[in-house]
């Protein structure tokens, strides 16, 4: 089933508009991101080997927290082919 990406951003941006603080931030980010990535069917100990999924775990790893206008970014089809180049380019190591 391929990933909706509006309901995935919009996913990361409801928890992220209520974290309060860094140390707040820092803990609910990790049960957030966990429970984000359990629901996306994304292991989080063991990141997807092919680039949507390896998109997708990014997406929730990283953008929660962030501000919506980030996560609108994230979302533009110009900056996922930003990745997905240097997914297969090798560029990430």
């Amino acid at each position: 089933m391929p990933l909706e990406w509006s309901v995935l951003i919009r996913a990361i941006a409801v928890p992220a508009s209520v974290l309060k603080g860094p140390v707040t931030a820092q803990v609910n980010r990790n049960e957030t991101v966990i429970k984000l990535l359990q629901n996306f069917d994304l292991d989080p100990y063991h990141p997807p080997e092919e680039f949507q999924g390896v998109y997708a775990y990014a997406l929730v790893e990283y953008g929660v927290g962030k501000p919506e206008p980030m996560l609108e970014l994230l979302r533009r089809e110009e900056f996922r082919q930003i990745f997905f180049d240097a997914f297969n380019n090798n560029s990430f190591q």
